[in-house]
C-alpha cells in the first residue's frame, strides 16, 4: 500500500515498467495492500490498533495531500497518474480503518473502480508513448481531434474524478457518509485534497486534449503533431 512516506516506489515502478506492467500494477498489485488491511488488520488486529487510529488518519491525510501536490509538479504523464493512485489508495486506507461497514464498502468499491479506471489511463498513456516516444506532457496538445482517443481519455478522467454514477462517485459518497459518522471535522479536511485532485485531473485533460503546444520545448526535438496517431 503506497502511503506517505513509503510511497516513492510506486511512481518509479510505473515509470520504469512497460504498459502491460503498469496495467497489472494498477489493476491488481496495488489492491493487495488493501486486501491485507481488510483481511488481517481489521479482522484480527483492529481492537489492538484502536489507540493508533489517529496516527493512521494523519498518515492517510498527508499521503493524499503530498501525492496531489507532487502530481501537480510532474510533467511525465505516468507519474501524474501514479501520484493520483497514491491519493486514491490513501483514501481507501482511511475508509478501511474507520471501523464501520460503510468504510469497508467504500474501500472495496474504490479498489474495484480504481483498478479499471487507472489501468485504462495507463493503457492510453502507453498508446501515446508508442506513437510519440515520449510521456512529456509538454509535447501533447489538441488530441481531441483524434475522436477515439479523445473520447476515451476524457471518459476515464471523468470516471477517475468521480462523475455521478461512476464507481469512484459511489465509493466516495459512501466513504464520506462513513467518515461523517466518525468525525465531521475529518470529513471537512478530507474534502480539500479530493477537490484539489479533481482540479488536477481536469487540468490534465484540458492540457492534453484542448491545449496548445509550447514552442519553447521544441528546439531540440521535432514537433509532435496532433495527427501523429494516424
Amino acid at each position: 500500500m503506497p502511503l506517505y512516506p513509503f510511497h516513492l516506489w510506486l511512481p518509479e515502478a510505473h515509470v520504469e515498467a512497460p504498459t502491460v506492467g503498469s496495467i497489472i500494477l494498477a489493476g491488481l498489485v496495488l489492491k493487495l495492500g488493501g486486501y491485507g488491511f481488510i483481511r488481517f488488520s481489521v479482522d484480527l488486529l483492529f481492537v489492538g490498533g484502536v489507540d493508533f487510529l489517529f496516527v493512521v488518519y494523519i498518515i492517510c491525510y498527508f499521503s493524499m495531500v503530498f501525492s496531489l501536490f507532487s502530481a501537480a509538479c510532474q510533467i511525465d504523464l505516468k507519474r501524474i497518474i501514479a501520484y493520483g493512485s497514491v491519493s486514491h489508495m490513501a483514501f481507501v486506507t482511511l475508509c478501511i480503518f474507520l471501523g464501520n461497514l460503510g468504510g469497508l464498502e467504500s474501500a472495496v468499491l474504490m479498489m474495484l473502480g480504481h483498478g479499471f479506471v487507472s489501468s485504462s489511463l495507463f493503457l492510453l498513456v502507453g498508446i501515446l508513448y508508442e506513437r510519440g516516444h515520449t510521456r512529456n506532457i509538454r509535447y501533447y496538445a489538441g488530441l481531441y481531434k483524434i475522436a477515439g482517443f479523445g473520447f476515451y481519455f476524457l471518459f476515464f478522467i471523468l470516471c477517475d474524478i468521480g462523475i455521478p454514477f461512476s464507481p469512484s462517485f459511489i465509493s466516495e459518497f459512501i466513504g464520506f457518509m462513513a467518515i461523517i459518522q466518525v468525525s465531521i471535522f475529518l470529513a471537512i479536511f478530507v474534502s480539500f485534497p479530493i477537490i484539489f485532485g479533481v482540479v488536477i485531473s481536469l487540468i490534465l485533460a484540458a492540457r492534453v486534449l484542448f491545449g496548445l503546444n509550447d514552442s519553447r520545448y521544441f528546439t531540440n526535438k521535432p514537433r509532435i503533431l496532433t495527427n501523429f496517431l494516424y
